[in-house]
């Protein structure tokens, strides 16, 4: 019982000396942590990163979206996880339609090769390539800029690889 009772007593002391999650969350935004992120956010970002022309808008379920071109090609950001526009889940897609279709074969082949994003075929055979980024814990801006990055070289594999022109 006394056991408990210290354990108690140093997790109250613990809270009040330290402000508690609220008081967590409030020092890791100030140095630049983020546990979630709006729309107006991932644009801001995507325009320090030298990503120009970002939009945002919805998705059909209603969730936040962004879109910009990449290389002229459009690619969308779709949020994950959200309450009140602010998403704790992201993900970059593009996807393509051009003959000859990959075979399966080829897609597996860019998936074994490329960690940080996947490509598969879609219901009629054409090919999305996604990444994601989940923010539970935190990431900074620049770990987003870094992902969208990430994101532009994996496209120009994607099509360097599949010979899309």
């Amino acid at each position: 019982m006394t056991t408990r009772l210290a354990g108690l007593v140093v997790g109250v002391l613990f809270t009040l000396a330290f402000g508690g999650p609220a008081a967590a969350q409030s020092r890791a935004a100030g140095l630049g942590v983020l546990a979630a992120v709006t729309a107006t956010d991932v644009v801001r970002l995507l325009a320090e990163s030298g990503i120009k022309g970002a939009v945002a808008g919805r998705d059909q379920v209603g969730d936040p979206l962004v879109t910009y071109k990449l290389g002229g090609r459009t690619v969308r950001v779709y949020f994950y996880d959200c309450a009140n526009a602010t998403c704790r889940g992201l993900q970059l897609s593009a996807g393509f339609a051009f003959e000859p279709r990959p075979t399966l074969v080829a897609v597996n082949r860019f998936n074994r090769a490329h960690r940080y994003g996947r490509v598969y075929l879609d219901e009629e055979g054409d090919p999305i390539l996604e990444s994601d980024l989940g923010l539970d814990g935190g990431v900074t801006g620049s770990s987003i800029k870094e992902w969208a990055g990430t994101f532009a070289m994996l496209l120009d594999d994607f099509l360097n690889e599949f010979k899309v022109r």
